[in-house]
C-alpha cells in the first residue's frame, strides 16, 4: 500500500478533533494574554507596588519550572483532558482570586495568584500538543499541529489589544478579566469535546 496516498488524502481541517484542539488552544491562548499582558497595571491599579507586581510575575515564572516536567508526567498516567482541566481550572481561580480580593493590595491574594498561575502557565501548549501527538500518527502531526496552533497565533493577536481595548473603555480590568475567566472554562469544555468527537485515522507511520 501507498503510504503517502494516505497521508496526501488527509485534511487536518475535515478532522472535528483538530477543531477541538484548536477552539482548546485559542481560548486558552486569549485567556493567558488577556491577563498577563495587563497583570502589573492592574496590580498597581489594585494598590500593590510596583516592586511588588513585577516580583510576583517573576516568582510565578519560578514556579512554572518545576510545574511543566510534573504535570507532563502527570498527564501521561491520568489522562490529557484531566491535567489540562486541572491547569486550565487554576488559571480560572487565579483570575477569581486577583478580581474579587485584591482591593487594598492584600497581600495574600497576590500569593494565591502566584501561585496558581506558575503552576498552570504553559501547559496549554504541552498538553494540546501531546494530545494531538496521541490521535494523529506522525505522517500527519505536522498538518494537524499547523492549524491547532492557529489557536495559539490569534491568542497572541487578540488577547492584550482586546483587554487593552476593554480598558480603555470601562477604566478598569473587571470585564476583561472576567471574559479571560469564562474563556478558561471554555477551553477545558473544548478539550473534553475531544474525547467525544476523535477518531484514529488508519494511516500507517
Amino acid at each position: 500500500k501507498d503510504i503517502s496516498n494516505d497521508v496526501y488524502r488527509f485534511n487536518a481541517l475535515r478532522e472535528p478533533a483538530v477543531w477541538m484542539l484548536s477552539l482548546a488552544r485559542g481560548t486558552a491562548s486569549v485567556s493567558n494574554q488577556m491577563t498577563n499582558l495587563h497583570i502589573i497595571a492592574f496590580f498597581v491599579l489594585a494598590g500593590y507596588s510596583e516592586m511588588q507586581s513585577a516580583a510576583a510575575i517573576g516568582a510565578a515564572g519560578l514556579f512554572g519550572i518545576g510545574a511543566r516536567p510534573v504535570f507532563g508526567i502527570l498527564s501521561d498516567k491520568i489522562g490529557r483532558e484531566v491535567v489540562f482541566s486541572m491547569g486550565m481550572g487554576m488559571t480560572f481561580i487565579a483570575i477569581l482570586v486577583i478580581l474579587l480580593f485584591t482591593g487594598g493590595a492584600n497581600l495574600w491574594a497576590l500569593i494565591i495568584f502566584v501561585t496558581l498561575t506558575g503552576l498552570s502557565d504553559g501547559l496549554s501548549g504541552l498538553l494540546l500538543s501531546a494530545k494531538a501527538a496521541d490521535i494523529y500518527p506522525s505522517n500527519v502531526l505536522g498538518s494537524v499541529m499547523g492549524v491547532v496552533h492557529v489557536g495559539r497565533t490569534m491568542g497572541t493577536a487578540l488577547g492584550g489589544v482586546l483587554t487593552g481595548l476593554l480598558f480603555d473603555i470601562n477604566g478598569n480590568y473587571e470585564l476583561a478579566y472576567g471574559i479571560a475567566a469564562i474563556l478558561a472554562l471554555l477551553a477545558i469544555g473544548a478539550v473534553w469535546a475531544v474525547r467525544i468527537v476523535e477518531t484514529k485515522p488508519k494511516l500507517l507511520n
